[in-house]
């Protein structure tokens, strides 16, 4: 297991900052937070997406049930990043748009999904 720096109190996902550091189950970096998926009318955290270190790498989207913990400096995943969704796509849904708050750019992400 890796040592893992100090990551501070822990935080919700409305104070979670982009950038924020990420690392898997065994404390390895894997990453930072590149958007936050939330519907903040509802008080419903979706996840978070994941940049990686590398150009060569795909993002992930994590998944609530799949973090453990959110820290002021770091969020820690309850799985191997491997387990996250590797394929990240938005897409559209039929009928009304629903109204969901996000800190990104983007729409939505279903895990799973790919």
């Amino acid at each position: 297991m890796n040592v893992v720096e100090d990551l501070g109190a822990k935080v919700s996902y409305l104070a979670l900052a982009v950038g924020t550091r990420v690392y898997d189950v065994d404390s390895a970096p894997v990453g930072v937070v590149e958007h936050v998926l939330t519907d903040e009318p509802k008080d419903i955290f979706h996840g978070i997406i994941v940049a990686p270190p590398g150009p060569d790498q795909s993002h992930r989207f994590a998944h609530r049930e799949q973090i453990a913990d959110l820290y002021e400096r770091g969020v820690v995943l309850s799985v191997p990043v491997r387990r996250c969704t590797s394929r990240v796509r938005t897409r559209r849904p039929e009928g009304p748009r629903p109204r969901v708050t996000t800190r990104c750019r983007w729409a939505s992400a279903t895990p799973g999904s790919g």
